[in-house]
């Protein structure tokens, strides 16, 4: 059996691996394969793929800093500061589209957290 052919059965054997719903270590021991030949051979063919094209036409953008996006954030915000039920301000805009990460900026500055 030469590398190519050797290659494809290997890649085959993945992709069954990977359908059959089963864990990989549970469709090894039925296939009588050693999972750390299955492993090996899983990491030397990723290795070896060809980048897609995807990979292959990256475009890079410049995002947006913390600071400016929570400035955009902001100033976009048109509702009223939320106060809580004993009347202290939260200092979270109320809306209810804020993601958790976005909400933890308003109640932990970074810097509390290093």
């Amino acid at each position: 059996m030469n590398k190519e052919e050797k290659a494809k059965l290997w890649a085959d054997r993945i992709q069954q691996c990977q359908t059959s719903g089963k864990t990989c270590k549970q469709w090894c021991a039925e296939n009588g394969i050693p999972l750390s030949t299955m492993g090996y051979w899983i990491r030397k063919l990723a290795k070896e793929e060809p980048a897609s094209e995807s990979e292959q036409d990256l475009v890079f953008v410049r995002l947006p800093s913390e600071q400016e996006a929570a400035r955009k954030l902001l100033s976009e915000e048109s509702s009223p500061v939320q106060t809580g039920t004993d009347g202290i301000h939260t200092g979270i805009p109320a809306a209810p589209c804020l993601t958790w990460q976005e909400e933890q900026r308003y109640i932990f500055p970074a810097e509390s957290l290093i």
